[in-house]
């Protein structure tokens, strides 16, 4: 009994260092939402430390584990928390990830048996008990691997902000001839065509993505374009990675969508949904699932709003991303659009935003702008002031 007694203080103990020691550790007030290696080899070791004192009372060191955490994550003050999941959530996760302390008690509990017999036996030991002993352990570490990540993945209280992702309809763009009495533009290596309104009006704006802007601005409507300079768009993800504290490591692209350029990345995580998550995922199948919803953040323009249309083109790829942005005034209508593009062959690309406010809004000026897209690959200027980034335009005579 004192042994039960001993083992049931030392996994509780244990149970709670884990806990305590996580936000030192890894960073995080919850070991789940940092390093599961952390996590599940502490658990692990945890549960064969607490086996071991337990002797064959091993049977209570999960619960003593299980019940060492549960008052931490508790009765532990949360920093600054505003999302939080159900109990029963919380509990059942905690309870699959004390899979780990099952398959290391069980590991403490088979080890003296399968010595024993070794060297009672001479090397001659019961078959029946090294293959029970065996299986346990197996089972324990196989849900150990399984369910906790899946667990963690639907019912984590850092998840629970992407349960809002749905998928966006997607549609091929229908073919736009650009209408007469348009003006072709040269901004840099780009070219393109807008309306001759549009042309009028153009300020620049420089810094990390140097950017003109062209106006339209009436009585009974507002148009605007924005227009950047080609970039190497994986520069450009990883600086809005960095700004969440986020490498490249961090969300490296799983094998299903290695060899896909940004642009289909972006139309995956399109269609991607939380919804879409099975219980029977293959861990491929379930890697590439989190990764798009996770990644939709940073690669959808206006999260689950509106619709997509498409342009795969043999020099240029891109996705327009366009959604009613209602007006303040009950008079107008107004639409966003952003269209994504990326040169065939490498990471170069760039980005057109589109706003309209009139009364009866029209997607087909957008879509004749993206068509008459080009991208010429010619090196252009760094631009430090307003004024060179503007030199960059041109409207053809």
């Amino acid at each position: 009994m004192r042994r039960c007694l001993a083992g049931l203080i030392t996994g509780a103990a244990l149970g709670a260092a884990i806990w305590l020691a996580s936000p030192i550790v890894t960073g995080q007030h919850e070991p789940w939402d940092g390093s599961c290696v952390y996590f599940a080899a502490s658990l692990f070791a945890a549960g064969l430390l607490s086996g071991f004192v337990a002797g064959k009372w091993v049977w209570s060191v999960p619960f003593a584990l299980y019940f060492g955490q549960m008052a931490v994550m508790f009765l532990r003050p949360q920093p600054g928390a505003t999302e939080t999941a159900p109990f029963w959530a919380a509990a059942t996760l905690l309870a699959a990830y004390t899979l780990w302390v099952v398959a290391g008690a069980a590991l403490a509990f088979a080890l003296p048996i399968v010595l024993d017999r070794v060297r009672r036996r001479r090397g001659q030991f019961s078959v029946r008990t090294l293959l029970l002993a065996t299986s346990v352990i197996a089972l324990a570490l196989g849900l150990a691997f399984y369910l906790p990540v899946r667990l963690s993945w639907r019912f984590g209280k850092a998840n629970q902000r992407l349960t809002s992702v749905q998928p966006v309809a997607v549609r091929p763009m229908p073919e736009t001839p650009v209408p007469e009495g348009w003006v072709r533009c040269r901004f840099g290596p780009l070219q393109f065509d807008v309306p001759p309104e549009l042309a009028k009006e153009v300020r620049a704006s420089s810094g990390r993505s140097p950017a003109i802007c062209l106006y339209e601005d009436t009585d009974t409507s507002l148009r605007r374009v924005g227009i950047s300079l080609p970039t190497d768009l994986m520069d450009d993800l990883s600086s809005r990675l960095a700004r969440d504290n986020l490498s490249r490591a961090d969300v490296a692209v799983p094998a299903r969508g290695s060899g896909l350029s940004l642009i289909r990345l972006r139309l995956a995580c399109y269609q991607a949904s939380w919804d879409d998550f099975r219980w029977t995922m293959t861990e491929d199948e379930f890697r590439w699932h989190t990764w798009r919803v996770r990644m939709s953040r940073y690669l959808r323009s206006f999260g689950s709003d509106g619709w997509v249309e498409t342009i795969f083109r043999d020099d240029l790829e891109g996705l327009v991303h366009l959604r009613p942005n209602p007006s303040r005034d009950p008079r107008y209508v107004g639409s966003q659009a952003s269209f994504q593009w990326q040169a065939s062959g490498g990471n170069v690309g760039g980005h057109i935003s589109f706003t309209e406010l009139t009364a009866k809004p029209d997607p087909g000026w957008v879509r004749a702008v993206c068509q008459s897209l080009k991208y010429s690959g010619e090196p252009f200027p760094e631009c430090a002031t307003e004024d060179q980034v503007l030199a960059l335009f041109k409207v053809a005579e």
